[in-house]
């Protein structure tokens, strides 16, 4: 799929460093921070709503959603937060159906399967994996790579030095 191809994330290399740079504004300006919720979950979700076409001004409801349905420690609020989910993406892809985009849940809706369109419960279980995994999986991985780069300052100055190195 072009959207993740190299070409395609070397294209939200603007985006992307825009959404640090507010970010880490954001922090300057209050002169301290808890990562997790001031950068390391802010960053990648804000980047996986844009490729989904989804309104980053949800972005803290979605993860409450997603916290709520994988972390709760009850099944009410587990069942709670999936029927939040639930009905946002019957919503989202209805929208994207009617108002397609060049983003991956339009790209989803308009895919094929050996040649035929898929049905409303495949689009629907397609959206849902990667709505759920966009939101956590992608912050969890990214915060732990974070977690070992403070904790490894040789190879996080190995790293910048290559970056620097390399266009």
């Amino acid at each position: 799929d072009p959207v993740f191809s190299p070409q395609g994330i070397q294209s939200l290399d603007a985006t992307i460093r825009r959404l640090a740079n507010d970010l880490i504004d954001e922090v300057i300006d209050r002169r301290e921070c808890e990562f997790t919720t001031a950068y390391g979950r802010p960053l990648p979700v804000s980047i996986f709503l844009d490729l989904m076409g989804l309104p980053q001004a949800m972005r803290d409801t979605f993860v409450d959603w997603a916290v709520g349905l994988l972390h709760s420690t009850t099944y009410e609020g587990m069942t709670s937060a999936f029927a939040e989910i639930v009905a946002y993406i019957k919503q989202a892809i209805a929208e994207k159906t009617a108002r397609p985009d060049d983003r991956v849940i339009s790209r989803i809706i308009q895919g094929r399967i050996d040649g035929r369109a898929m049905n409303d419960k495949e689009i629907f279980g397609f959206v849902v994996f990667l709505f759920i995994a966009g939101l956590d999986t992608v912050f969890a991985t990214m915060n732990n790579m974070w977690l070992w780069l403070a904790e490894n300052p040789d190879r996080r100055h190995e790293i910048i030095a290559r970056m620097t190195d390399s266009p």
